[in-house]
This record gives structure tokens, sequence and C-alpha cells, in this order.
């Protein structure tokens, strides 16, 4: 079963998953004894490591490529298909070799990090693929890998309003959010933290992060750049308030000098248009400060489609919530952004 064998324009394009199932029946025991014995020999990769679709331009990677990150996750989700991405992967990291080069050939090696970029977005929970990038790639992931299955602020905003109406609660996204930022930092013991906040549910992430970390038995300190709060941010304020979390108006404290690390919950991904004066000043304060930035959801003054912004937070790391959004790999995007990961906290995503 080879590759360039495959006669597309006698073949109907097959439905859902099956076919990668069908493709892989007499290939995949061969694929796996390969990579087993260090070296890919024959041709199975679009259909044994699938990858986003739009990286390629043959009738191959057309037919087996993986239309978003929905499909990616339908793939991992398959009891079968799942069962053999995992595997082969474990066979992957139990060699002693490191260059992707020697074991896959090239392009392959290419292709294979855009393959464990997508699965380790799609599977947060399974650490196999991260594992790869690791050994292969220097933890690297293929950037335009992530571009592909960016979503859209208003597929975003109806996808949480989805989720939200038929499975999870907005309070519970919220703190899901913040225990997202706080597992993609992982260096708060020992340092004096400010989050500063606004008046949206990105200011409410920001309460919610102060109570993960309150319960770790890390202290920080919650500036508010606004007194607005959204309905869960205003339970995670109480919160927050009855756990003794110092919270100040930051025109109280707005020298930032005294903290090592600052977390951006000004603006949103919904923000548009100009920064206000105000807001504006905080930005530069928090780009003057000599902190390390985490941005939660997105930088502050980025537009979330465009990535275009006038004043915007600079970051050390962004923490995307959900799905990763277009204007994160746009405009001003790649000056302001240090390291970009992505939180999975369990939201539908729809059309």
């Amino acid at each position: 079963y080879h590759e360039e064998e495959l006669n597309y324009k006698d073949r109907s394009m097959a439905e859902g998953l099956d076919r990668f199932l069908k493709a892989q029946e007499s290939t995949y025991d061969r694929a796996l004894a390969e990579i087993r014995s260090g070296r890919k020999t024959s041709h199975w990769m679009w259909y044994i490591f699938p990858q986003v679709k739009g990286l390629g331009f043959s009738p191959t990677s057309e037919y087996y490529g993986i239309s978003g990150i929905r499909e990616a996750k339908e793939y991992i989700n398959h009891p079968l298909l799942r069962k053999r991405l995992i595997e082969i992967s474990e066979a992957l990291c139990s060699l002693d070799e490191t260059d992707p080069e020697i074991v896959m050939g090239y392009p392959d090696d290419l292709k294979l990090c855009s393959c464990m970029t997508l699965f380790s977005e799609a599977a947060q929970e399974e650490d196999v693929f991260a594992r790869v990038l690791k050994q292969y790639f220097k933890d690297q992931k293929d950037t335009e890998t992530l571009k592909r299955i960016a979503i859209s602020v208003d597929q975003m905003r109806r996808s949480d309003a989805y989720t939200i109406e038929h499975f999870v609660s907005g309070r519970d996204l919220m703190y899901r959010a913040a225990e997202g930022v706080y597992s993609a930092y992982g260096r708060w013991q020992d340092k004096r933290i400010a989050i500063i906040v606004g008046g949206g549910n990105n200011g409410g992430d920001g309460y919610a992060l102060s109570v993960v970390l309150k319960k770790a038995g890390i202290d920080s300190d919650v500036l508010m750049a606004s007194d607005k709060r959204s309905d869960d941010g205003d339970y995670y304020y109480e919160k927050a308030k009855g756990m003794d979390v110092r919270i100040l108006r930051y025109e109280d404290k707005a020298d930032l000098s005294g903290y090592n690390v600052i977390v951006d919950c000004l603006l949103g991904t919904g923000f548009a248009g100009e920064v206000r004066d105000d807001i504006r000043n905080v930005i530069k304060d928090i780009n003057n400060a000599n902190a390390y930035v985490i941005s939660v959801d997105i930088n502050s003054g980025l537009n979330g489609d465009t990535g275009e912004g006038k004043a915007a937070v600079r970051s050390d790391l962004t923490v995307s919530i959900g799905y990763y959004k277009h204007g994160m790999f746009k405009g001003n995007a790649s000056g302001l952004i240090g390291r970009l990961v992505n939180a999975d906290i369990g939201i539908e995503l729809v059309d």
C-alpha cells in the first residue's frame, strides 16, 4: 500500500475517520516495526502520523489532512486510532536517538513535528506527544500547524456560550482557565506576584488565579485597574477576599518594581479598537517593569483576530484559553508574545 500508487481521481473522499482505519489495516504493523527498528523505510506518513490540512500540496496530504482541531480531537478519541498513535509515539521515545531525520528521513521529520504539535494540542492529557517534541525537536512546536488550528474571536465567543449553556458553568470554566495558567508557568514559589485585572471575564480569570495560588500556599497581590466585574469575576473577587488575598486599586499601588511576576488580566480577546488612556498607562507600566510577564488569553491591547495593537503588553509567556486565536499569529503578535501555550479547558467547539 504505497501513497504514490493511489489513484485519487478514481476514489471518492472517505467520510470521517474511516479513511485512516482503511489505510492502516495493512500498513500499521509494518510502520510500527520500522519505527522500533529506528528507521522509516516505506510510505505511510500521512495516515500513520496525521497532520493538519494545508501543510502539503499532494493529493495524499489533501485526502488525509486533518481538517482542524475538532477532527484531531475526534481522531485521538477514537479507541483504535488513539491506541495506535500513542503506541507508535512511545516507540519513538524508546529509541536512543534525538535526530528525527535519522529515524524518519527528510521531509518526514518535519511532518512528524507537525503531527506531534497537532496532537499535543488536541490531547493535552497525553504526555507522549510532548515527550516526542522534547526528544527530537527540543520542545519546539510547528508554528504553521498552530496557525491552522487557531480560530476567530467570534467562534471562540460562540463556543464558550454553547459550552456554558449545555455543559459547564461559566464559573467553572473561569476556574479551569486559572488552573491552566497556574500549570503553564509552574515557577510561582518564592515569587512576588502582581495580578493586574480589568473589568471583564479576563479580570475574572485573574481573581480566580489568586484563589488557585492561595490554595497552593502562594500569596499574590491583585491590582484592580477597573472597579467593574462580571458576575463570575465577582464570585472569585469575593472568594479571594474571603481567603485574605491582598486586593488593591491599581492607582494605589502603581509601582511594579517590587514584583518578580506580573500577570496581565486587563483585556481579553474581545478587545478591539483603541486602548483607553488609563489602561494604556497600565500597559506602559507593565512593559517598563523588570518582571516576568504572563498574559492570560491574549496580550492586553492586541486584537484577537488581526494581531494589531498600537499599545499592547509584551509578555514572556502568553497562555491562550480554550483555543489559539488567529491574532496570535498575525500583525504585531510575534514581537509581543514570548512563549505561547494553550490551556484546553473543555470548551466545545462550534462552527
